[in-house]
């Protein structure tokens, strides 16, 4: 299995955390016509204690050009969507032959509670 170059950040887009997500193979080259089933998605935040809990895509965006935007919902969570708290966010990719992983930290933003989503709503 050879290695992608995955890189991550988060971007709020109406208060709900959007993974922005770019794939290069180990050329340099962008990974495109990916799907949600080659990522993985996670969030590490908790009330009081940090551990990593796999998101559910709900949907996601390819630009053809190896960037993805991933929209994504918490599944069983235990501390609601905030931009008022820190949040760690992981992105995995597996193509099958080829696998890379990024972190992105979304920073305190904010001083109130968002509508977030959750998986159902």
């Amino acid at each position: 299995m050879a290695k992608l170059n995955v890189t991550a950040l988060i971007h709020y887009v109406f208060d709900d955390p959007f993974l922005l997500v770019s794939v290069e193979n180990a050329d340099g080259k962008p990974v495109t016509g990916l799907t949600a089933k080659n990522f993985t998605v996670g969030t590490h935040a908790s009330l009081n204690h940090i551990f990593w809990n796999k998101n559910k895509i709900t949907q996601l965006t390819d630009s053809g050009q190896g960037f993805y935007s991933i929209e994504h919902a918490l599944v069983n969570p235990v501390q609601p969507w905030s931009i008022s708290s820190e949040w760690m966010f992981t992105a995995s990719v597996n193509t099958g032959k080829d696998f890379g992983q990024a972190q992105a930290w979304a920073p305190y933003e904010c001083c109130h509670e968002h509508r977030g989503k959750k998986e159902g709503k």
